[in-house]
């Protein structure tokens, strides 16, 4: 994985960012946890998340982001 160091910062952060806005909707939790073991297992460490993912598909807001206690 390449890295990047955010100007006027300390932060190296991976050229590659995961984006999240399908969690919690069209991929399940056990989906997205293995998405993400798999990405930090190949050095990232950017991930793109948001309040509102999810709100456009979802009766719930923010449900993308209340998965995580869910079965």
């Amino acid at each position: 994985m390449k890295y990047t160091v955010i100007s006027d910062t300390d932060l190296s952060v991976s050229c590659i960012a995961l984006g999240t806005a399908n969690f919690g909707s069209a991929i399940n939790q056990r989906d997205s946890f293995a998405l993400l073991d798999l990405y930090i297992l190949k050095g990232g460490n950017f991930i793109d998340t948001a309040l509102i993912y999810a709100d456009w598909a979802c009766q719930e807001k923010s449900i993308s982001e209340k998965t995580i206690g869910a079965g």
